[in-house]
């Protein structure tokens, strides 16, 4: 009787973890291109760091980078946060400006806040003509739980990338 009494408390921690982990996700985001098109999606959270490499995204168009930051700019880039960064902020260049595509960032707690594999929040916006610059930004209304992130960047519904971050 009381290993069932704990393993039920022990249960309702980890709902509650979750629950907050949630709730907290729910203040702000946008996703925005260089033409300062924005486009808001209803969810919250963010990360830092720095990926290179040509990863395919349609017809001679590739990733440049893709850079996680404090601020919204690749100077300040890293894979490792603190719990009071916030926001946080996903840029993705490309190798050259297209128009016609469709770009998507999904953020995934990995296993944080009591929470494993669990999907965040997912942005997305429309390329635009001349715009090589994409911008995903992502805010708590509290602290980050501690633990291990990804973010992922689509190109018309196609994983082009993915970052891994931590917050510590």
């Amino acid at each position: 009787m009381q290993k069932t009494w704990r393993g039920t408390v022990l249960a309702g921690c980890l709902v509650l973890s979750l629950g907050l982990l949630l709730a907290a996700c729910g203040e702000t985001d946008t996703a925005t291109n260089t033409s300062g098109s924005t486009i808001s999606t209803g969810a919250a959270n963010g990360s830092t760091a720095l990926a290179t490499g040509g990863a395919a995204v349609g017809a001679n168009v590739s990733v440049k980078r893709i850079v996680l930051s404090r601020d919204n700019t690749i100077r300040d880039t890293t894979t490792s946060f603190s719990p009071k960064d916030n926001p946080l902020y996903c840029i993705v260049e490309l190798n050259q400006a297209v128009s016609g595509m469709t770009f998507k960032f999904v953020w995934t707690a990995l296993d944080a806040g009591g929470a494993q594999n669990f999907k965040l929040l997912e942005k997305s916006l429309d390329a635009k003509a001349g715009d090589k610059l994409y911008t995903a930004t992502v805010k708590l209304d509290k602290d980050w739980p501690t633990g291990n992130y990804q973010v992922d960047f689509y190109a018309n519904d196609v994983l082009s990338k993915s970052m891994i971050f931590t917050v510590q």
